[in-house]
């Protein structure tokens, strides 16, 4: 994982130690962070009718569920899941390589995650393998994604280029960004849960397409970037 770091740091000097902000030091960081690997959620296998009950498949430590149903003239193919996104405890340890560098003790020095952003792209269509699918054309998509629990955001199309052109970035709340700090002091897993509608008509050949492919997988990278400040001890 790699973590692109830069450092802000500004004291003030007066006459006495006092004026350096109570013998402390404020600092800035900046951390870009990357997953290892996609987020992956397998597709079927699907029958070229719309007719799929629900399916589970628990992918440790996360869970995923696809379906397909009548729904007026078309056929929609439902997926919805949750996986954990990002162990806190990995950030916890990026921003305490920070503070070592400065020659202090993590332990002595509070830190506030103060923003933090999620973008998601590249999204393709594989299968069992990992080799590229072509998508067939879909009529209408949507998706939307909670983040600890709490919606995140939501984004729709009317075709199958805008889903793949999908390049967003979503900041958190106020209230997210007050969770995340907590959870970097306890340094548990972060959860991303999501729902996804495919919609076609039945003369659309999308269905006869996933029915041919081996474990028709849907996948896409995200990324984490946040800002984070605190206060060093001089002594």
């Amino acid at each position: 994982m790699s973590a692109p770091r830069t450092f802000a740091l500004a004291c003030a000097l007066g006459s006495t130690l006092a004026g350096c902000n109570l013998f402390t030091v404020p600092f800035e960081v900046d951390l870009t962070l990357n997953p290892t690997k996609p987020v992956s959620f397998e597709l079927g296998p699907f029958s070229t009718e719309c007719d799929d009950p629900t399916t589970r498949v628990d992918d440790s430590p996360g869970w995923h569920e696809y379906e397909d149903h009548v729904d007026g003239a078309a056929c929609v193919v439902h997926v919805s899941g949750e996986m954990p996104a990002l162990d806190m405890a990995d950030i916890k340890d990026e921003i305490d390589a920070q503070i070592t560098d400065l020659g202090k003790d993590p332990a002595d020095v509070t830190v506030t995650i103060d923003s933090m952003s999620l973008t998601f792209d590249d999204i393709t269509l594989v299968d069992g393998s990992g080799a590229s699918v072509e998508v067939p054309q879909l009529d209408s998509w949507s998706t939307a994604f909670r983040f600890q629990g709490e919606d995140l955001a939501s984004f729709s199309g009317t075709d199958t280029h805008t889903l793949l052109a999908a390049a967003t970035s979503f900041d958190l709340t106020d209230a997210q960004v007050a969770a995340i700090n907590d959870l970097l002091i306890d340094t548990a897993a972060v959860t991303l849960a999501g729902d996804a509608d495919m919609s076609l008509d039945f003369e659309n050949e999308f269905k006869p397409k996933l029915a041919t492919v081996d474990a028709p997988t849907l996948q896409f990278n995200f990324k984490v970037e946040l800002h984070a400040s605190g206060k060093v001890p001089i002594f």
